[in-house]
């Protein structure tokens, strides 16, 4: 009995020493090996691309390739591919482990046409050709991404919520471009007969319109426009439409 003070204190002095340990093992992040690497997959047809993460992706016209990834070993065992509805899906798998950090990855994508992108995330996606076939075409940013595409479309709709930048070129006959947040359209090159711009918020958009222009701005986003089109406008804050 007259050890017990100093064995409760050695008892409750390796009790704190686990749980340090243990709490320590829960916040420590796991590393894995990074050597470079290259895998090619397989896929099926596809037309419309849906992003969700943070990778660099280049998309060539062509006949159709295996998707190539490149990257580290271990980054690359942790990337989802496939393909549904004619979709071809990306994202990341953390296999269980929230404290996983991914790397820089590439995907490299060679495809005859594209119709739709859509991006959640901080992926920069640059596109090489002249896609839409003069058809309908769709974009959208979710996040802090960029897409950057030269197009032939019939009708073109693209979205961005957040601070996004879409860069196009090409043409269209009607386009309709909304930005909630603080995201840029950059479209000087983009020919289009008729426009439609809304901005919620601080973006920008610029456009070359022959025919109309409509415009809805409320926050202080401005439209800064080309050509001679018949201009509309409903503005609700210090935004304002220019032209260049």
């Amino acid at each position: 009995m007259k050890n017990f003070p100093g064995n409760f204190l050695t008892m409750t002095g390796i009790i704190a020493l686990v749980i340090v340990i243990f709490s320590f093992s829960l916040n420590k992040k796991t590393t894995y090996d990074k050597s470079s690497a290259d895998e090619n997959r397989l896929v099926a047809p596809f037309d419309e691309i849906e992003v969700s993460g943070g990778f660099e992706i280049i998309i060539n016209q062509g006949t159709q390739t295996p998707v190539k990834i490149s990257g580290s070993e271990d980054d690359i065992k942790h990337i989802k591919t496939e393909v549904k509805d004619n979709t071809l899906k990306i994202g990341i798998d953390n296999h269980g482990n929230k404290n996983y950090n991914l790397g820089k990855v590439i995907i490299e994508i060679t495809v005859p046409e594209l119709y739709e992108i859509e991006s959640a995330g901080s992926s920069t996606i640059k596109c090489n050709g002249t896609f839409g076939g003069a058809k309908d075409m769709e974009f959208s940013i979710s996040g802090s991404g960029t897409i950057a595409i030269d197009v032939n479309a019939n009708e073109l709709d693209a979205k961005i919520a957040g601070s996004g930048e879409m860069m196009f070129s090409g043409k269209a006959n009607e386009v309709d471009f909304e930005i909630s947040g603080s995201g840029n359209f950059k479209g000087e090159t983009l020919i289009s007969n008729s426009a439609e711009i809304t901005i919620s918020g601080s973006g920008n958009a610029y456009i070359t319109a022959q025919n109309t222009l409509e415009v809805n701005i409320s926050g202080s986003g401005n439209v800064y426009y080309g050509g001679s089109p018949k201009v509309n406008t409903s503005i609700s804050g210090s935004g304002k439409v220019q032209a260049k």
